[in-house]
């Protein structure tokens, strides 16, 4: 049997990028983070070891990374704190899934920079469950899914209200398969559906907090090997950097106009800026029913 194409994705704008670009630069001056305490999680490797990147590059003074295996973030220390001296990054063992160690990891960060609060939470962590279709998977390793990618959600953004500095940002990593019916993930895109109305809902009730839910791009990394592995569709592959630099775009006021809104790391800023009358005051680019209202 040939190998399956490469699926094809339409984008709403003119331009769509696969790679970093100049406009969405962590360099660039507007995009800037100076001062500012990030705290990521899933930040031990692949997208969230890139956006801990990213944001140092755009000169981040503080940058917590957690997950569940220590010795991966202390790697990301290393890796980020000797190619950028002037940010300083804190690495903390953490379970999505039990919110003490959340919290725990947020005390310890803030205390170590003096009280401060964080500034910009970027909610990466997710869970991929064992690939397969629904009248055969194991139905608590699916419902795993729910538990890291829903509860944890949860569990993350209750913890986080007491920490959130003045004007905090919300970075919700979440993934442009929700917007597809994808064969044998279903644990991972539900879930992910779910979380995103769960973001959508702290923002209505928190509007102090800008929060904003994207697509880092179609990325090869542990979770889409084992996505992949277990289909028969082929991914059409991003380069990982786009994501870092999408981020700190994102967080940046020149991207407050998607408060509330989901968009796409491919999705050409400028493009999206010429749209912005319509996206702020129409539904676009949110989750609902299409054709209403």
């Amino acid at each position: 049997m040939a190998p399956a194409e490469p699926i094809t994705i339409p984008y709403p704008t003119k331009a769509s990028h696969h790679t970093t670009y100049p406009a969405i630069s962590p360099t660039l001056p507007q995009h800037s983070v100076a001062g500012k305490a990030i705290f990521i999680t899933g930040g031990g490797t692949g997208i969230g070891k890139t956006i801990a990147t990213s944001f140092a590059t755009a000169g981040a003074a503080h940058i917590a990374v957690t997950g569940r295996r220590l010795n991966l973030l202390q790697d990301v220390k290393k890796m980020v704190e000797e190619k950028y001296p002037e940010t300083k990054v804190y690495p903390y063992s953490a379970d999505m899934t039990d919110k003490k160690t959340l919290t725990a990891a947020m005390e310890e960060f803030t205390k170590e920079i003096r009280g401060a609060k964080i500034d910009i939470l970027v909610a990466n962590a997710a869970l991929l469950p064992t690939p397969g279709p629904l009248a055969k998977v194991d139905v608590a390793d699916w419902w795993a899914g729910f538990e890291t990618n829903v509860l944890g959600s949860l569990n993350l953004l209750n913890a986080y209200v007491p920490f959130a500095a003045e004007g905090a940002k919300v970075l919700n990593v979440s993934s442009g398969a929700v917007h597809f019916d994808t064969p044998q993930v279903s644990s991972y895109n539900i879930s992910k559906m779910a979380a995103l109305r769960l973001f959508t809902y702290f923002a209505m009730e928190n509007p102090g907090i800008d929060v904003m839910s994207f697509h880092p791009g179609i990325l090869r990394t542990d979770m889409s090997d084992k996505a992949e592995a277990n289909s028969d569709f082929r991914l059409p592959y991003d380069e990982i950097e786009i994501a870092g630099d999408f981020a700190v775009w994102l967080a940046s006021e020149d991207a407050k106009f998607l408060k509330g809104k989901f968009v796409w790391s491919n999705w050409d800023i400028d493009d999206l800026k010429e749209m912005k009358e319509e996206i702020v005051s129409t539904p676009k680019f949110t989750l609902g029913l299409v054709g209403w209202p």
